[in-house]
């Protein structure tokens, strides 16, 4: 959809926009059963998709939900909203709260360069192929508690990233019992106050290279499949591990 028809169908409410997300979801769903999903992925970066028949152009289009560069004066939410292809939230501002809790991301969420004045919630968001928020400023509190990023339920697909490099959280920021799939980036984020990574488990690569800690850092019984990258990071006090 065009950023016209997005906010019209948003207009609506959860109902029928989740009725939408449930026909688009059928026909790509049909689309693989009749061997008429065709795509080639470029081998260089960044690989971006190409479809390679009308049928795949057509809902690739029709899937994406575009909310770029809105500004959202009034509080959001977006709860228990299933958002069937790519969802383009770029640049947008958040004047008041925005919650997304309980939202189904089912090939990609981008949110990089966004601004949240006021509380950001995503928690038990499901973020199918990835999650980006990189350049994302929360002023408020952000909550990914219970977030789970996965490998996509539309091919081709990211293997669950989480991307939050140069993210800044100026308030608490929660991320306890969050799912990284694959590799979560922290690099050079900045965590103004406490930052909670309680219970996580980082199933890929962990990095948190040059980011900044400037309250208490948890990461009690989280789970790392490998050792995570500190090169550089500062903790304002020593970080809570194990």
């Amino acid at each position: 959809m065009d950023q016209t028809a997005t906010f019209a169908l948003f207009a609506q409410g959860k109902e029928a926009w989740n009725a939408w997300a449930e026909a688009v979801t059928a026909e790509q769903c049909a689309l693989v059963a009749s061997g008429k999903w065709r795509f080639s992925v470029e081998q260089q970066y960044p690989g971006d998709v190409i479809p390679e028949n009308p049928e795949t152009r057509a809902w690739m289009s029709d899937s994406i939900a575009k909310f770029t560069q809105a500004e959202f004066a009034d509080p959001v939410d977006f709860s228990g909203f299933v958002f069937p292809g790519k969802a383009l939230f770029m640049n947008c501002k958040f004047r008041g709260a925005a919650r997304f809790s309980g939202a189904k991301f089912r090939y990609g969420a981008i949110f990089n360069v966004a601004s949240f004045a006021g509380p950001a919630d995503f928690e038990n968001v499901k973020f199918c192929s990835e999650g980006e928020f990189m350049r994302v400023d929360f002023a408020g509190p952000a909550c990914f508690r219970g977030a789970r990023f996965t490998r996509g339920d539309v091919e081709p697909s990211m293997t669950g990233w989480g991307w939050f490099e140069s993210a800044r959280f100026a308030e608490a920021a929660t991320f306890s019992s969050a799912d990284f799939g694959f590799t979560a980036a922290f690099s050079d984020a900045q965590f103004m106050k406490d930052a909670d990574f309680d219970g996580c488990a980082f199933r890929g690569l962990a990095w948190f290279s040059r980011t900044r800690f400037d309250g208490a850092a948890r990461f009690a019984a989280a789970a790392f499949a490998h050792q995570p990258e500190l090169a550089e990071a500062s903790f304002a006090q020593p970080a809570i591990w194990g």
